[in-house]
């Protein structure tokens, strides 16, 4: 049901010509909090930032695949340079199971590339 729910407001940013401009809005947003994460990892509020992490965890995956779409190579590296790190903690968290199933997601975007 999300994922249709997703797919339709998709739909709708792009009949209106704000979907560029809201996934630039989304991945800088998210940059930012990568950004502030980063140094928390190794601080006393750790597990409430692991936590937070977890649950961006899509959002974080979202905005590095439109950070590497863009033509601004400086984008893309800045950003995934931040994400990757903070997204290799969250990963080391993970059950098998969901660890697998995010290795076959990254596959399949990085051969659309």
């Amino acid at each position: 049901m999300l994922e249709t729910s997703r797919e339709y407001a998709l739909e709708r940013l792009a009949a209106a010509e704000e979907g560029d401009a809201l996934r630039r809005r989304h991945a800088a947003y998210y940059f930012a909090f990568a950004q502030t994460a980063k140094p928390a990892l190794t601080g006393p509020h750790q597990r409430m930032w692991l936590d937070r992490l977890e649950q961006e965890h899509d959002n974080l995956r979202a905005a590095i695949q439109w950070a590497l779409e863009q033509p601004e190579a400086e984008i893309a590296l800045l950003f995934c340079r931040t994400a990757v790190e903070v997204l290799r903690v969250i990963f080391r968290r993970m059950s098998c199971s969901t660890k697998a199933s995010h290795s076959r997601k990254s596959y399949e975007i990085s051969t659309t590339l």
